[in-house]
């Protein structure tokens, strides 16, 4: 992923269309969000299941889909790097 485009500044009069879907395909291992959130509990009922938590996914293809309004959408302050990124 490139984020080069970002350099520049974008000409607004190009995006004016609305409801207009957007789509990207991540491909990679994906880390669970849960690995460090498992409940004792919950991987025990799990283990009890023959089904062990697995904290990453092998090589895997996700499709993510929404419309142009993601980019709207406020993102939170961080404070430190994203972990997960």
């Amino acid at each position: 992923m490139s984020f080069q485009e970002l350099a520049t500044a974008a000409n607004k009069d190009r995006f004016n269309l609305r409801n207009i879907p957007v789509a990207v395909l991540l491909e990679g291992k994906f880390n669970s969000l849960y690995t460090n959130r498992l409940g004792i509990a919950m991987r025990d009922s799990l283990n009890a299941i023959n089904m062990p938590f697995v904290p990453q996914s092998p090589d895997n293809k996700m499709i993510v889909v929404s419309d142009g309004d993601i980019a709207l959408m406020p993102l939170p302050v961080m404070k430190a790097p994203c972990r997960w990124a």
